[in-house]
């Protein structure tokens, strides 16, 4: 079906006929009105074995692609349908809301409480708190870290108290 209804723009000196809906390279997929179902288990398949599930010692595509259905994050971006992937606000992780000081040099994150570790040791389930997010970031921010390029603008990570966790950074 050809639709009927859009919008002409010029473009390089051509007159582009751009229908409705397509304005970012195809419509907006519809949010699923179906009630979500939790539990139960995951299949996926994967091209190969991560060499590592740290990201500390690897930026490989497999780590990646494990990692991003195993880890969350303080924040992230909606992923689901009905959101316009260029106009994506960031939406809670492990912070439930956070702030942006009036010089945008520290970020401060509250976190959710309740999030609790896998029951194995050393962390044993015990509850996610701003002291593991120190020593994350920390840790990524170390000279051996593979990603520490991606926290270069850090200065230091501070705890505020147990669920508050403050990121200073060296420049805007």
């Amino acid at each position: 079906e050809i639709p009927k209804t859009g919008r002409y723009v010029e473009r390089a000196g051509l007159r582009i006929f751009i229908p409705e809906g397509f304005e970012f390279g195809g419509p907006i997929i519809p949010p699923d009105p179906r009630t979500p179902r939790y539990g139960g288990i995951g299949v996926a398949s994967h091209p190969g074995d991560p060499p590592s599930l740290d990201p500390y010692h690897t930026t490989s595509y497999l780590m990646n692609y494990a990692a991003a259905t195993t880890y969350d994050a303080l924040v992230r971006f909606a992923e689901k349908a009905g959101v316009d992937p260029y106009n994506n606000p960031m939406i809670p992780g492990l912070a439930e809301s956070w702030e942006v000081s009036d010089d945008f040099l520290t970020y401060t994150f509250h976190l959710r409480k309740g999030v609790k570790f896998h029951n194995l040791p050393p962390v044993n389930g015990r509850e996610l708190d701003a002291e593991d997010v120190k020593a994350t970031l920390t840790l990524y921010m170390d000279p051996g870290s593979i990603i520490k390029t991606a926290f270069a603008s850090v200065d230091r990570v501070e705890v505020i108290d147990r669920y508050t966790v403050a990121l200073h950074m060296k420049e805007v």
